[in-house]
């Protein structure tokens, strides 16, 4: 099952096309409603991300400073949480529409209850994914239906 979100939906609304290109205030994972500032595509995903920022329902999530992200070139990622590790597989349209390709999967083992919080944000985000952007800084910000996270580069 293939999952395409819009990117430009959440992140376009008000702009003209021709704004999709300037720059804009940058928003934390708790915001609602991002800017883009860089077109996404799966070469500038490609690399190593350290976890910023996480928040559910505007709630921020401390320990997501140990959570990394691999993004290989076919787009192919590997969240690491320190419990489950969610992975799938990225695609990005001309248009720059971030979807996951099929569905996340991780496994399911029992460990310390704040390491499957966070496991489950992440899971959750990735699955219900419903915009991404680059910032000028270069974080990676995604939103999805149960939170947001919000990566740099390693």
């Amino acid at each position: 099952m293939k999952k395409t979100v819009g990117f430009g939906v959440v992140l376009l609304v008000g702009m003209s096309a021709a704004g999709c290109a300037q720059s804009s205030p940058e928003q934390s994972a708790g915001d609602s409603e991002l800017k883009p500032s860089a077109t996404i595509s799966l070469a500038s995903l490609r690399g190593q991300w350290e976890g910023a920022d996480a928040a559910r329902n505007g709630e921020d999530l401390r320990n997501f400073s140990s959570v990394t992200m691999t993004v290989n070139d076919d787009g192919a990622f590997q969240v690491t949480t320190g419990c489950n590790d969610p992975r799938g597989t990225f695609t990005v349209n001309d248009d720059g529409i971030l979807s996951i390709d099929g569905p996340v999967i991780t496994t399911r083992m029992a460990c310390d209850p704040a390491l499957m919080d966070m496991d489950t944000l992440v899971t959750d985000v990735l699955e219900g994914i419903s915009g991404a952007t680059l910032t000028e800084s270069g974080e990676l910000q995604i939103v999805g239906d149960h939170g947001a996270l919000t990566f740099q580069r390693e």
